[in-house]
């Protein structure tokens, strides 16, 4: 929309200055109506093709960015299989933390690599980007021991509410 938005705009630009300058002789309001359509088709084709272009770069992994999860709460299972069957999103889940799953074995397919506690460590380890946390809402200062880890990491974070804490 802001596309189109934009060319209608440069369209009515270049009208009115036509008109301004007195050079409608020269160019025919017809060949500004055909430079128009022109300009939309190849535009559209453009972002198509590059969206389709980059859509391949993210399937082959790159540019993806590495994410950690830490927690398997309520919503970070059906997370993780939507960034797996999605890898166009961009993101590459490279291992989960977790205290109740044994070290080895893998939660919707990605690797228990560890702890909780073990959040700085590993996410130095795996060159983890971004942290997801999905734990249970109970421990709040341990939510808060956590998202204080990856501000002295650098780590950007998201927080990922269980359906509860999202409908209160």
């Amino acid at each position: 929309l802001g596309l189109y938005s934009g060319i209608g705009l440069a369209a009515v630009l270049v009208l009115a200055a036509i008109s301004v300058t007195n050079l409608g002789v020269y160019y025919s309001r017809l060949t500004i109506t055909y430079m128009v359509i022109l300009t939309a088709v190849f535009m559209t084709a453009e972002r198509y093709l590059l969206r389709q272009y980059e859509t391949r770069l993210r399937r082959q992994g790159v540019g993806a960015e590495r994410v950690l999860m830490v927690g398997t709460g309520p919503g970070a299972e059906m997370l993780v299989r939507r960034m797996s069957m999605f890898p166009q999103y961009g993101f590459l889940v490279c291992g989960v933390l977790d205290d109740e799953l044994a070290r080895g074995t893998s939660f919707a397919g990605i690797p228990v690599v560890g702890g909780v506690d073990e959040l700085p460590v590993k996410a130095q380890a795996l060159a983890a980007d971004q942290v997801f946390i999905a734990m249970a809402t109970q421990d709040r200062g341990r939510l808060v021991h956590l998202i204080k880890l990856c501000e002295d990491q650098q780590l950007e974070f998201k927080v990922i509410p269980d359906l509860l804490d999202i409908m209160s």
